[in-house]
């Protein structure tokens, strides 16, 4: 999952690209003042999707990643340039 963010991002010196990628996303279940955590991040090496609950972890489809329970995504700025 890409993410462009040309038009929010002012260039530093040698710096073009604005391309994001997801890498991790930290999903809450729960109310304000208490609730469960799990998390869900990508093997950089295989493409693959791994989702971490407790003491159990579990390979998924990529299109389980983003959910209504997502708190936190974690991005990563490509090396490629302007696409």
């Amino acid at each position: 999952m890409s993410m462009c963010l040309q038009k929010y991002v002012t260039f530093g010196a040698g710096e073009q690209s604005t391309l994001y990628n997801l890498y991790a996303v930290a999903n809450h279940f729960g109310s304000m003042s208490s609730g469960h955590y799990t998390a869900s991040v990508s093997d950089g090496l295989n493409g693959q999707w791994n989702h971490f609950d407790d003491t159990r972890t579990s390979v998924i489809h990529e299109s389980q990643v983003t959910t209504p329970a997502a708190y936190l995504l974690f991005f990563v700025r490509t090396q490629r340039g302007i696409e």
